[in-house]
């Protein structure tokens, strides 16, 4: 079974700081010569969670050019500005890493 695939809409400090500690408490990937190379992270004994891949989503080009160059040597990371919704369609989790102020709320539909 591949692992999961997150995306990370909103990928700023707080996004990065999940992404990053998820890549550096899992180590290197499982296997190095593998086509989509996972981590997996034993959140309970007996309980492991996989992650094969993170879509890192940010506003600005700027941005996503200093992530990319951040995670040039790892595979895993897809970096992109904009295209939130695209990936959370490809995402099995979605975490929102933006301010409170930056949501709006919708009353009724």
């Amino acid at each position: 079974m591949s692992g999961l695939t997150v995306a990370v809409l909103g990928c700023g400090t707080m996004g990065v700081a999940i992404v990053s500690g998820v890549l550096s408490s899992t180590g290197e990937p499982e296997s190095p010569n593998a086509d989509t190379p996972s981590s997996s992270l034993q959140l309970e004994p007996g309980s492991r969670v996989t992650f094969s891949r993170f879509i890192a989503c940010v506003s600005r080009e700027e941005s996503a050019r200093r992530l990319r160059k951040a995670w040039a040597n790892e595979s895993r990371c897809d970096v992109r500005a904009g295209g939130n919704v695209e990936a959370c369609r490809e995402a099995d989790v979605v975490l929102l890493c933006v301010k409170p102020q930056m949501a709006s709320v919708r009353r009724g539909a």
